[in-house]
């Protein structure tokens, strides 16, 4: 009979200290192509927004217009997010496996767009039906769910099995895993508003804002996502050869 291998820790520290090396070794694939891709998306929304304040036109022009803006910002940062995260994902796979990193190009053609797409809107979806059932499913559906993003790439899967492999491999190290991807990501709402708070709500300072210092501490959480992901799906292809061995 098979033994059961004994259970490792996440690396909290590990993880951490990963995702630095990655951020600081391969700055131009990490901040450069965030900043390319959420920029131009946060000024779009701001656009929006701004026109919405100092129009003194018919009002239904004004919502059409803002409708439209705001819709075609959402589905930029959506597409955008989906684009970013995938192609962090071969990034840090390259990187810890000491391979040659692919052309942005190659990785482009690869990546699974619309499965990408439908994940993050069943993902958006889980979390606003946890958040109406109050503050504790939504912070346990995050967790829970926070690495189905890079699986999907990582594995080829489809959005239901990405989620539920996603639950599967979090689950036993919820509280660690909720320490990398959770705190970061409330660190960064934190300080993006106390910025934003000091500065203003022009619409220059809600670009250089959310549009760069966001996307700079964004980049950062999305690698503590990618390289959590990818330590779990190697530490459960270590338990089962233990297991057949």
């Amino acid at each position: 009979m098979p033994r059961p291998r004994p259970a490792t820790k996440l690396p909290v520290g590990h993880i951490f200290r990963a995702a630095w090396h990655t951020y600081r070794t391969s700055p131009g694939r990490v901040l450069g192509i965030s900043l390319l891709i959420f920029v131009p998306a946060t000024l779009l929304d701001g656009i929006g927004r701004h026109f919405n304040e100092e129009w003194d036109g018919p009002a239904g022009g004004a919502i059409a217009l803002v409708v439209f803006v705001s819709v075609v910002a959402s589905v930029a940062n959506t597409f955008g997010a989906s684009f970013y995260a995938g192609m962090l994902d071969y990034t840090v796979h390259a990187i810890r496996h000491d391979e040659r990193q692919l052309p942005l190009r190659q990785i482009a053609r690869d990546l699974p767009y619309l499965r990408m797409l439908g994940l993050s809107l069943a993902y958006a979806g889980v979390l606003v039906v946890a958040a109406l059932l109050f503050v504790v499913p939504a912070f346990i559906a995050f967790v829970l769910l926070s690495i189905s993003g890079p699986l999907l790439v990582t594995e080829r899967l489809g959005v239901r099995a990405a989620l539920r492999r996603s639950a599967t491999l979090t689950r036993p190290h919820f509280w660690r895993v909720a320490l990398v991807v959770l705190v970061p990501t409330l660190v960064e709402s934190s300080v993006v508003d106390a910025v934003a708070t000091q500065v203003g709500h022009t619409l220059l300072a809600e670009v250089a804002i959310h549009g760069a210092l966001a996307t700079v501490i964004y980049a950062y959480t999305i690698l503590l996502e990618v390289h959590t992901a990818q330590w779990l799906v190697e530490e459960d292809r270590r338990t089962a050869g233990y297991a057949a061995a």
